[in-house]
């Protein structure tokens, strides 16, 4: 599950890098959220799992923030929503939910929570399934 995860790099990081041009020193781990393709150092942890999902067959589900986030004096999207689908799995914009409150579900109704509660439900059910096939049909075989 990905809470609007930079897989292709943030803009915010972008800005934060050019500070090092002004005397700004920003954290190693804003280079590698830079957006910037394949020499971005962010892009091959992104491969890895890209990889790691498709030779598994893993489920994903990825949410993205559908409201921006107040940064200092600009409103913005952290993760833009290209960046937060990673190009598999389900992906799910919530709304109603800025960078900070995306992984925070307001109540059992709020979508952040109905989807994850349903994901999670779905992969339960395929796991039993799957055991009880395995075991030729469970207790009553």
């Amino acid at each position: 599950v990905c809470y609007s995860v930079p897989h292709s790099g943030s803009r915010l990081a972008d800005w934060g890098w050019q500070l090092r041009f002004v005397g700004g020193a920003p954290a190693r781990s804003v280079q590698r959220l830079r957006t910037g393709g394949e020499g971005r150092e962010g892009a091959d942890a992104d491969a890895f799992v890209r990889s790691l999902v498709e030779r598994k067959k893993l489920p994903v589900l990825s949410f993205g923030e559908g409201r921006p986030t107040k940064v200092v004096y600009i409103k913005t999207r952290v993760v833009d929503l290209a960046s937060a689908h990673p190009g598999y799995g389900e992906f799910v914009v919530l709304d109603d939910h800025d960078h900070i409150a995306v992984c925070k579900p307001r109540n059992v109704k709020d979508p952040a929570y109905t989807h994850l509660e349903a994901f999670l439900d779905s992969l339960l059910r395929k796991i039993a399934k799957e055991r009880a096939d395995k075991d030729g049909g469970g207790v009553l075989g």
